[in-house]
């Protein structure tokens, strides 16, 4: 078996780069920055910034509209 893995499709390429990075990473060595921009493209919420907004928004006038109740 050969001592490193060679990679047949894009993919595994990726794969094992990532895979990689974040032993380096481990390790304390330097980081492909390319990865590193992936890392944080990918770790964005999966809901979009108009549904957070109209969560927000509902979530802040229930407090209000209760408080209102309450005190009133």
């Amino acid at each position: 078996m050969p001592a490193t893995v060679q990679p047949k499709t894009p993919r595994q390429r990726k794969a094992i780069n990532a895979f990689n990075a974040r032993e380096n990473a481990k390790r304390g060595k330097a980081v492909d920055p390319n990865l590193v921009r992936a890392d944080k493209l990918r770790k964005q919420l999966p809901v979009s910034g108009w549904w957070m907004a109209l969560l927000m928004f509902l979530l802040v006038g229930g407090i209000v509209l209760e408080a209102l109740r309450i005190f009133f």
